[in-house]
């Protein structure tokens, strides 16, 4: 090796080391205060609890994220304990790590780049540090997004078993993941008719992949879901909603008569995401214009779901970046915003 690629390596290494080691401090700081409403809502619910089956055929309440909600119940109830909030911050910490390895499929920098984005995004700081569904959620969508790249790679049937239960895990963390899961199908079937594969075995691999999560979300249908009760709030549209969560992901101003300006930006970049994407040859557009679609048909408290997209909108863009001034100017906003 020579000694200035090894000089770049170490700086590459010590780079990285860096950054994950001032977000695992940033994150384990800011989950040592008291439970917020949210959580002490959750630990409510969780008391009433016959057995833990109950997440599911009892609570019947659009609080109660399963995976949380589980967590909660086998590590009993400790009243305003910090620990509750551990399972959170693990899979905090491990969404910074799947950040790295997605950018690495392109080159280290673009992984760096990934990296850092999930690292210091206030969104995905505040999420590690509650006991809610919302971080195993961005998580398990980083997991599937890293595992179907891989399953496409090479189609293997350890592929296609990680991806289902991983799109199960999803679920069970939030029952928004459905958005990421239907948008994950259309991409899918886009990527294998380009392959020229016949009918049968485009099906077969979909049953094998999909059939599973679609089976278990059916299942929380008929235990679960058709009882739901929404614990409530303050009523708002769904367009100021949207509008609202824009503001927070980006760091926008969230007061309503300057929300249009976040979502005008949100916009321009999504869509020079997109045309990025199409220049390059890639698919993945599709994933990201019928997630965003997706999205933007549901209520605004879609925060966790807007990182993700736009974390992998920008993962995706950044490999032009040495393109031209567009392309650069895309990622500067990205950089920015989050």
């Amino acid at each position: 090796m020579r000694p200035q690629h090894a000089s770049k390596t170490l700086f590459y290494g010590v780079a990285c080391t860096l950054v994950v080691a001032a977000a695992v401090l940033v994150r384990v700081c800011a989950a040592f205060n008291d439970l917020w409403m949210d959580e002490i809502w959750s630990l409510e619910l969780v008391r009433e609890l016959h057995s833990a089956l109950g997440v599911f055929t009892q609570t019947h309440h659009d609080n109660n994220h399963y995976l949380n909600s589980l967590f909660i119940y086998f590590l009993g109830q400790r009243g305003d304990w910090a620990g509750y909030r551990i399972p959170a911050e693990v899979f905090g910490i491990g969404t910074i790590v799947l950040a790295w390895l997605i950018g690495a499929r392109r080159d280290r920098w673009t992984a760096f780049f990934c990296m850092f984005l999930v690292s210091f995004s206030y969104v995905l700081i505040l999420y590690s540090s509650e006991a809610r569904g919302y971080v195993p959620l961005i998580f398990f969508c980083f997991l599937c997004l890293l595992v179907l790249h891989s399953f496409f790679d090479k189609p293997r049937w350890q592929s296609a078993a990680l991806f289902s239960l991983s799109t199960v895990l999803g679920l069970t963390s939030h029952l928004t993941f459905v958005i990421f899961l239907c948008a994950s199908l259309l991409w899918f079937w886009v990527r294998l008719l380009k392959l020229k594969w016949s009918i049968s075995r485009i099906a077969a691999w979909t049953a094998a992949c999909y059939a599973a999560p679609f089976i278990y979300f059916v299942g929380l249908y008929v235990v679960d879901l058709r009882y739901l009760q929404i614990g409530g709030g303050t009523p708002i549209t769904v367009l100021d909603g949207y509008c609202a969560t824009l503001a927070w992901v980006f760091g926008g101003p969230n007061a309503s008569r300057w929300q249009w300006l976040t979502g005008a930006i949100s916009v321009l970049g999504l869509v020079a995401g997109l045309v990025l994407l199409i220049r390059d040859r890639s698919d993945e557009w599709i994933f990201f214009l019928g997630a965003n679609t997706g999205r933007s048909t549901t209520s605004g408290t879609l925060s966790s779901l807007s990182v993700f997209f736009s974390f992998c909108l920008a993962a995706s863009s950044v490999g032009c970046f040495n393109r031209g001034a567009v392309e650069k100017l895309h990622l500067h906003f990205f950089v920015y915003s989050f």
